[in-house]
């Protein structure tokens, strides 16, 4: 373990503790740090910066441990990628207009891909050079042909790219991930063309779910080493120099079944449940819901 501070004010100045931990050793393993796993309230020590608002676990998992639990995690969300997708595919198509004027086919890179089905759907909007970066070796196994040779493997970095830059970067629900937010944006920045689009997508600490729900919510996870309000996304990128910031919240379009996956109720009562809705009719019913996630989109300067 590492300790932390606040990536904003760099110090633990303003820092109080929300919740203690609740972590062993024995819950830093590969099944854990597997995305989408089946909510187990496991977290760190979490605090608050009094001072911006930003929510983080203090201490860390230590960065070279964390990126060995990541190239060892396994792919679980394939029965939910038809959804995800839908979701993604729309928060993607945001970037287009900031995009147009644009005279050469658009290069894109999505951090944090899993088996690249984002790769796809970027070429169906228009993106003809999609590339992806992806730590665990098991998504990758499971990309699609189309899209396999196109996934770098290993935690986002300037040297893993080479001298490939892009026209836009996206980042779905990683952010929350990263062991360093401010260096993985200043890099993010970096990677971009000038001109050049984000897009991310990460939890909001400060939504009505979070605010309900408190240590209940999926959000308070051994994996999240820093959770963002839409103001502290905003400094993070304004400080790192992009332009055109604009921030909303995301609508998740996901069946009764995995909003069931999501709820804070005790695994004995749940796993049922959701075998149930999992084989009928009604647990296919998709309802969209803004259920804590914002978005936000920027710019680099020409």
């Amino acid at each position: 373990m590492r300790n932390v501070q606040c990536i904003l004010c760099r110090t633990t100045e303003f820092e109080q503790e929300l919740y203690p931990s609740n972590v062993t050793e024995a819950d830093l393993n590969t099944a854990v740090f597997s995305a989408r796993r089946l909510p187990d309230k496991l977290h760190g020590r979490v605090v608050r910066c009094q001072k911006c608002g930003l929510v983080y676990t203090n201490p860390q998992v230590d960065t070279e441990y964390l990126s060995k639990l990541y190239e060892r995690s396994t792919y679980t969300y394939e029965g939910e990628e038809y959804y995800i997708r839908r979701t993604y595919k729309r928060e993607l198509g945001r970037l287009l207009p900031m995009l147009r004027d644009r005279s050469t086919p658009l290069s894109y890179l999505d951090i944090g891909c899993g088996n690249g089905f984002m790769l796809q759907a970027a070429k169906e909007l228009g993106f003809a050079d999609p590339w992806g970066v992806e730590p665990s070796t098991h998504a990758i196994e499971r990309a699609h042909p189309s899209v396999q040779g196109l996934i770098l493997q290993g935690m986002f970095s300037l040297s893993l790219l080479g001298e490939k830059r892009f026209d836009a970067i996206s980042c779905f629900q990683a952010l929350d991930h990263i062991p360093d937010p401010a260096s993985f944006v200043e890099e993010v920045f970096r990677a971009l063309k000038p001109g050049g689009a984000v897009l991310f997508v990460n939890h909001n600490i400060a939504s009505l779910t979070a605010r309900i729900l408190k240590e209940r919510c999926p959000m308070i996870d051994i994996e999240h080493t820093f959770l963002h309000t839409p103001s502290t996304m905003r400094s993070l990128f304004e400080r790192e120099g992009f332009v055109d910031i604009r921030i909303h919240s995301v609508r998740n379009d996901y069946p009764l079944h995995y909003w069931a996956h999501l709820l804070p109720a005790p695994a004995w009562l749940k796993k049922p449940v959701m075998r149930v809705l999992r084989r009928s009719f009604l647990g296919r019913i998709v309802l969209p819901l803004y259920a804590g996630n914002l978005g936000l989109i920027a710019r680099k300067p020409h």
